[in-house]
């Protein structure tokens, strides 16, 4: 038989090594490999053994061990995972050719349970591409004195915010309490010199709440309508008007890299909570991990 005979897209030199980046918000086991053939016909694997990525949402890098011994094309590359299963948008991963500071990108995508990455796969990072992970961060069991700050970035990830609850339970303590919260720095993340307000873009209507009085402050918004805003004063339901009392969700937000949407937060801004007062806060979010 003669020899194979490979022509590409994607060449290879001498001394090339297989190098995976990645970025994920779950440790989860990969393995990447590379089938080349030769110019001189005969064919070899670059591979990447199975490893354990971080949870940190960093940015890695692995390579394989062993390295182009001759110069050729890759003709397959694939990374996938091998034990922890994940969902789409929580791993991130991009392939290469990689010499010194010259790279050859196989492919790039999310590295999810049932789906590998393949060689000529590009898939943008963000919701562009497909769904991400639906995922809920918390603040839980807080005095009703101190109000929470939520910072709504995360590094290398995209978010799509679809809303949020707070939970406040009023204790005995005679009090007026007050929930208006606050969303602040969402594209005008700087004010001009001189500037002093607080960066509120948004603010949500006043629940008030009196003694031993329990409330739930409900807003949602997956993006089909306006959405709502229900307020739940000692189990009274009350949905507010969307076109009077407004909302900003679905809210897109970038990573918490310097500028954009870095200084993003969601304040609950309670007045005249008490100590005594035990609350929570949850907001609801689709998150897509980047590189």
């Amino acid at each position: 038989m003669p020899p194979l005979t490979a022509v590409g897209q994607y060449r290879v030199r001498q001394n090339d090594v297989l190098e995976v980046k990645v970025a994920s918000s779950i440790a989860t086991d990969l393995l990447a490999s590379c089938r080349i053939v030769y110019d001189d016909g005969t064919e070899d694997i670059l591979l990447v053994a199975q490893f354990v990525t971080g949870s940190s949402r960093l940015i890695e890098s692995t390579f394989s061990q062993n390295q182009a011994k001759k110069n050729g094309y890759a003709v397959s590359g694939i990374v996938n995972i091998r034990r922890i299963v994940t969902k789409r948008g929580q791993t991130y991963v991009r392939l290469y050719l990689t010499q010194g500071d010259t790279q050859i990108k196989l492919c790039q995508g999310y590295c999810y349970d049932g789906h590998e990455v393949s060689m000529g796969q590009f898939v943008e990072p963000g919701p562009g591409g497909g769904e991400g992970l639906l995922e809920e961060a918390s603040s839980f069991d807080v005095a009703g004195s101190t109000n929470t700050t939520m910072t709504l970035t995360a590094t290398n990830a995209l978010r799509r915010y679809y809303g949020f609850a707070i939970l406040y339970n009023a204790s005995a303590d005679v009090a007026t309490r007050t929930i208006t919260p606050r969303l602040i720095g969402h594209i005008g993340r700087l004010g001009p010199t001189g500037f002093a307000g607080a960066l509120a873009m948004w603010e949500g209507p006043v629940l008030t709440l009196t003694a031993s009085e329990e409330g739930i402050y409900y807003v949602y918004n997956r993006g089909s309508g306006p959405g709502i805003v229900v307020l739940n004063d000692a189990d009274t339901v009350v949905p507010q008007s969307t076109t009077t009392e407004p909302q900003p969700f679905p809210l897109d937000i970038g990573d918490d890299g310097t500028g954009g949407q870095s200084d993003t937060t969601l304040i609950t801004n309670i007045g005249s909570g008490h100590a005594n007062d035990r609350y929570a806060i949850f907001t609801f979010f689709e998150e897509w991990l980047v590189i």
